[in-house]
């Protein structure tokens, strides 16, 4: 097991959406982490607050969506932060 660290994974396995049952975001993951390669190994100069912003997201939707599945009540509020979309369930908002 590896410390946290905040942002992308050093390692392209370690934590990665599809290990987490989040296929849906692997495309997303696999764009970022091709970023960060390319800003670390200069091949490209990015705007460094976006690649941190779009990370920042992205990070955010995989911790909210395991929460949920968890059975944390996420609000509704986070659609419009994570773009996370709930449907109704008896009265409730899930993701």
């Amino acid at each position: 097991m590896t410390a946290f660290s905040p942002g992308l994974s050093t390692s392209k396995t370690d934590g990665t959406p599809s290990q987490n049952n989040l296929d849906h975001l692997q495309m997303e993951w696999d764009s970022l982490y091709g970023q960060r390669g390319d800003l670390f190994h200069g091949r490209e100069q990015l705007p460094k607050q976006q690649l941190a912003n779009n990370t920042f997201k992205l990070c955010g939707k995989i911790i909210l969506t395991i929460a949920s599945r968890n059975g944390v009540n996420i609000p509704a509020s986070a659609n419009t932060h994570f773009g996370i979309k709930y449907t109704e369930v008896n009265d409730e908002k899930t993701v």
